[in-house]
Order: structure tokens, then sequence, then C-alpha cells
């Protein structure tokens, strides 16, 4: 009985002792590799996300836009009737370019050329690529498609680059509807609130 009593304690504490090794082992795992995955810097994860437009959208203007009535024919270009048309204050004061992100630049117009830039945005908005028209250091004016993107990520850099032949595409459009410009577009990198 006796002897029974020391084997059974002996096992128990042998037990024990590699259950309570293996457990801790376990828990030191679990624990590394849950701080390694929650310290990933959370600008990081991001910027790795494809952007969203459809959220910043609402943001960006001020008061809902109207959905514009079509006549069938997108190819028209919008009609900007004199100077007075184009707004005073350029809409990128309203606009959160994200800095060292990279714009679409559609074209860039001479810096008296408003209803030139305009006219261009106008286009591109109606055909879902909103646009804005900025004033570049050098004093020329330039429609810049309002979609940024982090050209170093690869998914990011995709898109981009197919937003650009879309850009091309209708630049195209609106050379052939009477437009002065094709809108070839290039890409244009906004740091410390400045088109570079």
């Amino acid at each position: 009985m006796f002897l029974a009593l020391l084997l059974l304690s002996g096992a128990y504490l042998i037990g024990s002792s590699v259950g309570e090794r293996r457990g801790q082992e376990r828990g030191f795992k679990l624990g590394r590799d849950s701080y390694t995955s929650s310290t990933i810097d959370e600008i990081e994860k991001a910027r790795q996300l494809p952007p969203s437009p459809q959220l910043l959208g609402g943001l960006l203007r001020d008061e809902p836009v109207a959905t514009p009535e079509r006549s069938g024919n997108s190819s028209v270009l919008p009609e900007t009737s004199d100077e007075a048309s184009v707004p005073e204050a350029l809409p990128e004061s309203g606009i959160a370019w994200v800095g060292g992100y990279n714009y679409i630049v559609a074209q860039e117009f001479d810096g008296q050329a408003s209803q030139e830039a305009e006219s261009a945005r106008l286009f591109l908005s109606e055909n879902e690529v909103p646009a804005a028209v900025v004033r570049l250091r050098s004093g020329k004016l330039a429609t810049v498609v309002l979609e940024g993107f982090n050209l170093k990520e690869p998914t990011q850099r995709r898109r981009a680059d197919l937003l650009k032949e879309k850009v091309a595409r209708l630049g195209s459009k609106y050379f052939s509807a009477g437009g002065r410009y094709k809108l070839e577009g290039y890409f244009a990198a906004y740091k410390s609130g400045a088109w570079e």
C-alpha cells in the first residue's frame, strides 16, 4: 500500500511538472505571436489597403451633389459659359489631399485658363472621375484627379495605372469632342502642402 501511494505521488509530481513546462512553452509561444501581430504599425496597415474614394466623397463636398442629367452622349463637352461660371476660390481648399500620396494630374493649363481647367474637371467628373482644379507652385493651373495612391504598394500602383489609362481614354474623347487638350495625365506627389 505504501509502495502504491509512493508510485502514485511520484507519477503525480512528474505529470504536473511536465504539464507545467508544456503550458509555459505554449503560453510563451502564443504571447509572442500575439505581440508580433499587434505591433504592426496601424499606418502601414492602412497604406496596404486599396484606396476608398467613396469613403471620402462626402467629406470633400460642402453640399450634396446632384447627379447630372445626361443627354445620353457623354462625349459632349460640359458647358462653361464664361469666366463668371468658374469658382472664384479653387476647390482645393476644402479637399483633404494626403501628403506623400501621388495623384493623377490630368492636364496643366496656363495660369489664366481657369475656364479650360474647369471644363476639363467637369468632363472628368461627369465621366465618374472626380477631379479638382488646383494652382501649382509655377502659377499654372492643373486638373487633378481626387483619388490618391501610395505608388510603393503594388495593389495601389495597379489601380493608379488603370485610372491613369481611363483618364487618357477620356482625354481622347474630350479632345475629339472639341476640347483643346488630350488630358494624357501624369503622376504628381503632394508633399508639404504643394505639388511636386
